[in-house]
């Protein structure tokens, strides 16, 4: 093609091309901007549904929203033990 031989042609399509590439850039980085703004918003209106979405989704997208289950027998898995303590007795009998 002729056009592809001349030096304004091709600077232009170099140029028109950098352009499309600023416009349609999604990174991790630019979506958490995005998160964070979102974030921001929600907080300044009162809506903390929408700031914990906003924050859960900054998780999901740095892959901090998945379970993580070692099977590591050098390092096994914590395991916590909850035990409900009734404590309503000895308050009443004092």
């Amino acid at each position: 093609m002729r056009l592809f031989r001349n030096e304004k042609v091709l600077n232009r399509v170099a140029e028109l091309q950098a352009e499309q590439a600023k416009l349609y850039a999604v990174t991790i980085e630019s979506l958490t901007e995005q998160l964070r703004e979102d974030r921001q918003l929600a907080y300044s209106v009162k809506n903390p549904s929408a700031a914990v979405s906003a924050v859960m989704g900054m998780a999901r997208l740095h892959g901090l929203d998945k379970q993580v289950i070692s099977a590591d027998p050098v390092n096994p898995p914590s395991l916590i033990n909850i035990a409900i303590v009734d404590n309503t007795a000895k308050r009443l009998n004092g």
